[in-house]
């Protein structure tokens, strides 16, 4: 029994969509790990909040651009871009968030 190229196009976009929601379940677990966590090692609390955003924000986006994206081809292209324009966003601010707390220091308890 041979496949047709549908049936190999619909299991390769099956394997994407798995092995990006695994990616992107492992991105926001460890986001709000961080973010949850009482005193990880190493890490300032400005450095641990921007590290669970960042990575939680990477985890949205992740499963924004690789997931939904294919599944909802019809979306309506505003909406879609401007919800991946806030998650990135925030992505950036965690991203911030983590320099400022490696730049600084004491800047936050």
């Amino acid at each position: 029994m041979r496949s047709t190229l549908a049936e190999t196009r619909a299991r390769a976009r099956l394997i994407l969509a798995v092995a990006a929601c695994a990616w992107a379940s492992v991105l926001l677990g460890s986001g709000l790990g961080a973010l949850t966590s009482l005193r990880p090692p190493g890490l300032s609390g400005l450095e641990r909040v921007g590290l669970g955003i960042a990575l939680a924000a990477a985890g949205q986006l992740v499963f924004l651009v690789l997931v939904a994206d294919r599944f909802f081809p019809k979306a309506d292209r505003r909406l879609v871009m401007i919800s991946e324009l806030v998650v990135f966003v925030l992505f950036l601010a965690g991203l911030a968030s983590i320099a400022v707390g490696v730049m600084y220091p004491g800047s936050a308890a």
